[in-house]
């Protein structure tokens, strides 16, 4: 069998810089090759699984290949983008043994069709959109942008408002709490979250970074009482929002030399942060303990997610692959990507609301959606102009996605799932 020879990784955007001068998500400063080694190991090892997988008794599932999902926003036109819609015929995933028909994905339905059809665009007014978030209801979309402004969107009209800008720094990630009170954004610089009332709209306070470093991802826990920051030199901090104190510095691993993105666990019980160089703490929220899991590539991940349910975890990397892990066992149940691996880097993920779909944005212009039970690609939602996709977000109904793209974009689709 031939062994193709490691692809170089693919140009990224320009990342931001902080104020301590670390240059904050630079795609092209980040390791990104492969050892031809560890390549080889990779196809030898899939040779010797996939005729055991197809014995008598084994589960097959026909795929031959990989998948990788990232998150991000697209943006067009509506009457420019298109939308694949359908099963594709097992291409774009590998599975690892004993993945089909796990217990980690028994609770997601079993999606064998979906159509994604273009809703409308929005178009924003401040470049690149960086993050953005749906209100709980489904009927706002919150933004930051590469200027700094947070938007509020109207997903009916495409109306958008902007938030008050207390402090005058900009802010660049934002999310909304689940239970939809509050609206929280990263600072630029200076190590500072904004608070908001979702309500009013209006700016409600600021927790201070007791580092002054740049925050890069925030999250919300489940109950909506305790936010993580995760910030440039991996430390993650946690805010209780009932007194706007500070809970806990939970200091970086020695493991971990700049954390990216943050995700709680739906119970939550377990903070999961990734990492510049390829590896993800696992933080017990309740005993402060962190453990280690590495990307098998070795690479470092962009954006990170927990399914609803809490059995899966989704790591898309700067190859090209995104990871669903077994968050019980802590071991890779299936591996995704589409196209060759190494071709493009994933730059967000997101699972719809009954886990049955994972979507992921990629820097190569399109939205993969992927089924989480089978591991087959179910659509790919090409970028109207081509451009990068930079982050994805599906309601909680989970009938509408969006995506945006580098150029401010912003694009809405309606989701329908056939169940099989």
């Amino acid at each position: 069998m031939a062994i193709p020879p490691p692809t170089p990784p693919p140009p990224g955007r320009p990342g931001r810089t902080g104020q301590t001068g670390q240059t904050v998500r630079t795609a092209l400063a980040r390791p990104r090759y492969r050892l031809a080694a560890a390549a080889a190991v990779i196809v030898v090892a899939a040779a010797i699984l996939v005729p055991i997988l197809l014995l008598p008794g084994s589960k097959p599932n026909g795929a031959t290949a990989g998948g990788n999902t990232s998150g991000g926003t697209s943006g067009g036109n509506a009457s420019g983008g298109s939308g694949a819609s359908g099963k594709s015929a097992a291409k774009g995933k590998t599975t690892s043994p004993g993945s089909a028909g796990a217990s980690s994905t028994a609770a997601a339905p079993d999606v064998t069709h979906v159509a994604i059809t273009p809703d409308k665009a929005l178009t924003n007014p401040g470049g690149y959109v960086d993050s953005f978030s749906f209100t709980p209801n489904g009927k706002t979309l919150a933004t930051a942008d590469s200027t700094g402004a947070i938007r509020l969107w109207d997903v009916n009209t495409g109306a958008s408002t902007p938030l008050p800008d207390p402090n005058r720094q900009g802010a660049f990630g934002v999310v909304v709490s689940p239970d939809g009170r509050t609206i929280a954004a990263s600072a630029e610089n200076g190590g500072k979250v904004y608070l908001w009332n979702a309500a009013t709209r209006t700016f409600a306070n600021t927790l201070p970074d007791p580092d002054q470093t740049t925050i890069d991802s925030i999250a919300f826990s489940p109950d909506s009482k305790t936010l993580a920051a995760a910030s440039d030199d991996a430390n993650v901090y946690l805010w209780n929002l009932a007194s706007d104190s500070t809970i806990a510095t939970l200091p970086a691993p020695r493991f971990c030399n700049h954390a990216y993105s943050a995700a709680f666990s739906p119970d939550g019980k377990t903070l999961a942060v990734n990492c510049m160089n390829g590896e993800i703490a696992l933080w017990n929220i309740a005993d402060r303990r962190v453990t280690a899991l590495t990307d098998p590539n070795g690479l470092e991940g962009e954006a990170i997610a927990y399914s609803p349910n809490g059995k899966q975890l989704a790591l898309g990397d700067h190859n090209g692959t995104t990871y669903l892990w077994n968050a019980a066992s802590r071991t890779v149940a299936a591996t995704l990507y589409e196209g060759q691996p190494g071709s493009s880097s994933v730059e967000d993920v997101a699972f719809s609301q009954d886990g049955g779909l994972l979507a992921a944005a990629n820097f190569d212009g399109h939205t993969y959606v992927w089924s989480t039970v089978s591991h087959d690609l179910l659509s790919a939602l090409a970028d109207p102009g081509g451009d990068p996709v930079e982050r994805v977000a599906f309601a909680r109904d989970g009938k509408l996605l969006a995506t945006g793209d580098d150029n401010g974009h912003i694009r809405l689709w309606h989701v329908a799932e056939t169940v099989g």
